[in-house]
């Protein structure tokens, strides 16, 4: 049986910061391309859009066949610094997909790599290249739009800060309750914040902690809170007698991209009086549960294929996008995500249960 698209190949490329589905979908994906038989050849690329600009990292799939349930998570890798925005590496990367017969990109990722492809598939489709986006893993704050990842980041990040907590919160520092600010990596975005907040809520504890027994503090990125109230909040009065412990250990959430650094709760903490530890928490792989959702990838790349196979004729860049809940799978055009999601500006929406959640953790007037 001929290839639709004999004389074509096309690349799966993953392009977010890693997720603990990102290799699995993308090796599914490649597997079921190839089984179609729609492209002449299928190839996977390693480190993101870096796969385009140096030699080496794409590969026939059929030379990694059998990898999709053994495949570790970052087995792809992910890069963030390459910006095919760059005209000398963006003429380097079409010559690539020249070199190999490349004619269709399949990618996923975050709201960055979904950016640059909005910047850079109309240059590349004049080439005879066009750049699909197949699905949203870490993109986050998209009204309208789902991410596998999201989930993935929220489980992790609670994870992960409660086990932090468990023996630093624990780790006295003079005659004060010790303190930890941990910054929740997302782009910018609030969702990871309230969405940790509300399974704090929800479990009724922290770590191995009563909530009543410690303080937790949230200060996000895109809405208001008053340095002063988190000063007093974080205040320590020396107790007369030296020894006794006051107050209470505090755990303080930090979204990205909020108007105050991790460096600088720490110094405002010691102006108050308590000493703070920091930690930094991105995307984790290998998050408890992955397994279950395998049965959920593979039946997106099933409805993804389809979709392509019925646009793939009209030779242009688009975008697939789902609802919160994965059940409506919908094309948009290739910008979709970068105009919901531009590089600075953008709030995203709250329900009116997120502001009271949020204003419930946040110091505020």
């Amino acid at each position: 049986m001929d290839s639709r698209y004999g004389k074509e190949n096309a690349l799966v490329l993953y392009g977010g910061g890693l997720c603990d589905c990102a290799a699995y979908y993308i090796s599914t994906f490649a597997k079921k391309l190839d089984e179609r038989n729609i492209f002449n050849e299928v190839f996977v690329g390693y480190f993101s859009f870096r796969a385009l600009t140096e030699e080496g990292l794409i590969k026939q799939w059929k030379e990694l066949n059998g990898i999709v349930e053994k495949v570790f998570p970052g087995y792809f890798g992910t890069a963030r610094e390459t910006d095919l925005t760059d005209l000398v590496l963006q003429k380097r990367a079409i010559q690539t997909c020249k070199d190999n017969g490349i004619g269709w990109i399949f990618l996923a990722g975050g709201d960055g790599s979904a950016r640059q492809m909005s910047e850079i598939a109309e240059s590349f489709s004049k080439e005879g290249i066009q750049w699909i986006f197949t699905m949203p893993l870490t993109i986050d704050g998209i009204n309208g739009g789902g991410s596998l990842g999201i989930q993935a980041a929220v489980e992790a990040s609670l994870n992960q800060i409660e086990f932090v907590s468990s023996t630093a919160l624990r780790t006295l520092q003079g005659n004060a309750f010790p303190g930890i600010v941990f910054e929740l990596q997302g782009r910018n975005r609030d969702d990871i914040l309230i969405s940790v907040l509300d399974k704090i809520r929800c479990k009724n504890k922290f770590a191995d902690f009563k909530l009543e027994e410690i303080d937790i503090i949230s200060i996000p990125a895109n809405y208001e809170w008053n340095e002063q109230e988190l000063r007093k909040r974080l205040n320590l009065k020396v107790h007369p007698y030296g020894g006794r412990l006051c107050g209470k250990p505090v755990v303080i959430l930090l979204s990205e991209g909020a108007s105050i650094t991790m460096e600088d709760v720490i110094l405002l903490g010691k102006e108050e009086g308590r000493k703070i530890r920091s930690y930094a928490i991105g995307h984790f792989s290998q998050v408890n549960g992955f397994d279950t959702d395998k049965w959920l990838i593979s039946d997106l790349v099933d409805e993804i294929i389809q979709i392509v196979c019925r646009k793939l004729d009209d030779k242009k860049p688009f975008s697939i996008v789902y609802d919160q809940d994965f059940s409506i799978p919908r094309v948009e055009k290739f910008d979709y995500f970068a105009e919901r999601n531009p590089r600075s500006g953008y709030k995203q929406e709250l329900s009116q249960d997120d502001i009271q959640l949020l204003a419930k953790y946040t110091p505020n007037v």
